[in-house]
């Protein structure tokens, strides 16, 4: 049995739409998140390191009575071998309800994370003077 054309075109795009979506899917990975900051009581900033060619989002929050657990999802774009580059980010997350003194857990860890008080941070900057990212644990310290 032989397929027209015009029905074998349509099959190979659809063949080639799946496996893209599949490919994409495949990159989508939970990773950890550094610290947070609270910016207004329900409106916290998580502090990510992100890939400079990819996607870095939050996935989930799930609240409960004593704790927030955020999800932080990356695709990355990357063709072939390259440089791990990446760049500081601030994602936004807005809570149902206060977070008061619920603690905020990352969902890649399990680990509950830092708060990090700035003062006066300046807006293109995502930390606080006088820290930095533990390189042995990816955790802060200060």
């Amino acid at each position: 049995m032989k397929i027209p054309g015009s029905k074998r075109r349509w099959l190979a795009l659809g063949l080639v739409a799946f496996t893209v979506l599949a490919v994409i899917r495949w990159q989508d990975r939970a990773g950890p998140f550094l610290s947070y900051q609270l910016v207004d009581e329900r409106t916290i900033t998580v502090d990510v390191f992100a890939p400079d060619v990819g996607w870095t989002r939050v996935t989930g929050v799930v609240e409960s009575s004593i704790e927030v657990t955020i999800t932080v999802s990356t695709i990355e774009f990357q063709l072939g071998p390259g440089f791990a580059n990446e760049h500081q980010a601030a994602l936004t997350v807005t809570l149902k309800d206060p977070l008061g003194s619920r603690a905020v857990v990352d969902a890649w860890s399990g680990l509950t994370v830092k708060r990090i008080d700035c003062a006066e941070a300046p807006s293109d900057r995502v930390w606080c003077a006088g820290w930095s990212p533990s390189p042995a644990q990816g955790t802060p310290s200060r």
